[in-house]
């Protein structure tokens, strides 16, 4: 079975939610393919055990980050405002 058929009959297996997982792992994807083009791993000379460790470290920050803001009760306008008057660029 060419890998083209074995997706289809893969997704066909999946409920609807699990279709709505793999559609923003798709599109994760695409924005990939558009920043960097096509997969092309027999070339490409990234060293993904690196990048994955480096991306799981971030999203782990990113979830401690809002966990904590939770928390406190930071709304993001506050951190806005604040950050205007800090002078910060980002929100």
């Amino acid at each position: 079975m060419d890998v083209d058929a074995e997706l289809l009959a893969v997704l066909a297996e999946c409920g609807r939610e699990e279709r709505h997982v793999l559609l923003v792992l798709a599109r994760r994807l695409l924005a990939g393919q558009h920043a960097y083009g096509r997969l092309d791993l027999a070339h490409d000379a990234r060293d993904f055990r690196r990048e994955r460790a480096e991306e799981l470290a971030d999203a782990l920050c990113y979830g401690a980050f809002a966990e904590v803001a939770a928390t406190l009760a930071v709304k993001p306008e506050n951190v806005m405002k604040s950050n205007a008057l800090k002078g910060a660029r980002r929100p």
